[in-house]
């Protein structure tokens, strides 16, 4: 799979189940995404840091500069007026 957009149920159960089942699928280079990645939906921020992000300080999600990356992915970026986090792998 080249582009993966997750946007259903939005608790963390749902969310981190969403990204194992379709991280295998994808290909290398391709980008998962997903909405809703706010204050609101606390489950979708907490799934999604859990699998992408490196380092989670000071309220702000992203992983931390100059350190090699241990999961999937080549970095977390969130795109606030979409509401949308993006991984590409």
């Amino acid at each position: 799979i080249d582009f993966a957009f997750i946007d259903a149920n939005h608790t963390y159960e749902f969310v981190s189940g969403d990204i194992a089942a379709i991280l295998p699928k994808m290909k290398q280079g391709g980008i998962l995404a997903g909405h809703d990645f706010n204050l609101c939906h606390p489950g979708v921020m907490q799934a999604v840091n859990e699998a992408f992000v490196e380092s989670v300080a000071d309220g702000y999600y992203k992983p931390e500069d100059g350190r090699p990356m241990e999961k999937p992915g080549n970095g977390f970026s969130y795109n606030k007026e979409e509401d949308t986090w993006i991984v590409q792998l």
